[in-house]
């Protein structure tokens, strides 16, 4: 594996269509706790370390699949004591398990209330009922939750949507054609979701003041949708806050801040359409 990491790139890729992320977790355990027959284990150390590095290519990887079920976290987490009793050189491998398990802690009913509550929002962009069933609108509920875990919602969501379009839906652009690509059509609809949510969100906030902490809450939401490599959501964001009914807003941007400024600068370069989206590819 680690002498050929394209292969472990392809597992990466394909694991979906023979088994769950589960199952494959399960596989990798049992391979590691393999008994070796006498006289081969001087093999067993070398054999362990591609184990690993196949599941911390695993956790990079996959992360916005993975970070929201808490089974395989939960087995993740009870294979981790096995660690402490291996060579120094294994550990490193299972620091990182242990790292990426504090990143991603076990999901808390509030989340996925908190998904269902975004996408409700985002789903609703009719300005006179642009409320929860708790009567809060978003702008308010974003008090509730903290910012990163908004952004870690929408990808999730996004992702979601993702994974479920299959590779042939790319032959002969089926993805053109809604009947032949619904998937691929239910996250273009999603995109555009977003886009018009962003907007309704700032305009129809009467206040001024209030209005340029909207718009600064969106840009710290894109930049951490791009720090998680969520560039669908990342862009859907910024498409929303470059549409023509925000960005006119001239008075209300002069009170945004200037770091919320260079922010979003920042990720309108990322995705500005010069060159075929250049700077978009050369990110990926």
């Amino acid at each position: 594996y680690k002498s050929d990491p394209d292969f472990a790139k392809l597992i990466m890729l394909t694991f979906t269509y023979f088994t769950s992320a589960r199952g494959l977790l399960t596989s990798l355990i049992e391979l590691y706790r393999r008994p070796w027959p006498p006289g081969a284990q001087r093999w067993e150390h070398k054999y362990h370390q591609r184990i690993l590095f196949v599941f911390n290519l695993w956790l990079q990887r996959d992360t916005l699949r993975l970070r929201d079920d808490n089974e395989f976290k939960e087995a993740l987490q009870r294979f981790l004591p096995e660690g402490a009793a291996r060579s120094p050189s294994e550990r490193p491998h299972f620091m990182f398990m242990e790292q990426w398990l504090k990143k991603n802690p076990l999901m808390l009913p509030e989340d996925r209330r908190l998904s269902k509550r975004i996408s409700r929002f985002a789903s609703t962009v009719d300005m006179k009922n642009d409320y929860d069933e708790s009567g809060m609108t978003f702008a308010e509920m974003s008090t509730e939750f903290d910012e990163d875990l908004i952004a870690e919602q929408m990808a999730y969501i996004d992702n979601k949507l993702f994974r479920s379009i299959k590779s042939s839906d790319f032959l002969h652009k089926n993805f053109e054609r809604a009947q032949s690509s619904p998937a691929f059509t239910a996250m273009m609809n999603k995109f555009n979701e977003w886009g018009h949510w962003v907007a309704s969100e700032v305009v129809s906030e009467p206040d001024m003041p209030r209005r340029a902490r909207v718009i600064s809450m969106f840009a710290r939401i894109a930049r951490k949708c791009l720090d998680l490599r969520a560039f669908n959501t990342a862009y859907a964001i910024v498409a929303g806050l470059g549409n023509a009914s925000v960005s006119r807003l001239k008075a209300t941007w002069a009170l945004v801040g200037k770091d919320i400024e260079s922010t979003y600068q920042e990720l309108q370069k990322v995705f500005d359409m010069s060159l075929n989206y250049k700077n978009y590819r050369t990110l990926l």
